[in-house]
């Protein structure tokens, strides 16, 4: 953040969208405070005054027990929340990884929550074989198929599978 902060900084801040993680996986991290500060960390970091795009970070990792401490519990994503209707958050969203109970959850608050949008792991692989990869993983066509009900827009992650999917065997 700090590097990006460095280069976007010539730029009038209207020219470019700009996206970061909260990423307090951490149990060290799941307090209000800690949390709070790596928040206040990342806009002191990137130089802005508002974040285009904020994910709550591996979503899912560590199951509901996670969820609550990271996020809920300690009134995390009240804050977040906020900070969205004043402006310094302009979209919120989350990064899923893991557990589908979660997903679920968060996509059943949808009406409260408005979640603007979701990033899920989506290539050919996982479409339909994710649980081959990793068991902990749910196809993609669930999780993009829950997206499109509710009309939450989906950002791609590992399009490739971390590269795995670009690897020609040398006979081709």
């Amino acid at each position: 953040e700090r590097a990006t902060g460095i280069a976007l900084k010539r730029h009038p801040r209207e020219k470019f969208f700009l996206a970061t993680k909260l990423s307090n996986f951490s149990p060290s991290t799941h307090s209000r405070e800690e949390s709070l500060a790596m928040y206040h960390r990342s806009f002191r970091d990137l130089q802005v005054d508002y974040i285009d795009y904020l994910l709550l970070h591996g979503i899912g990792m560590g199951g509901m027990e996670a969820l609550r401490s990271r996020y809920l519990d300690n009134g995390m994503l009240d804050f977040l929340l906020k900070e969205r209707e004043v402006g310094r958050i302009r979209n919120l969203g989350f990064s899923y990884h893991g557990d589908i109970e979660v997903f679920d959850y968060l996509l059943s608050r949808h009406d409260e929550l408005k979640w603007d949008f979701v990033q899920i792991q989506l290539n050919y692989v996982d479409w339909r074989h994710a649980k081959e990869v990793n068991t902990r993983n749910t196809d993609a066509e669930y999780l993009y198929a829950e997206l499109v009900k509710r009309n939450i827009p989906a950002v791609i992650m590992e399009p490739l599978l971390g590269g795995r999917l670009s690897r020609l065997n040398d006979h081709l």
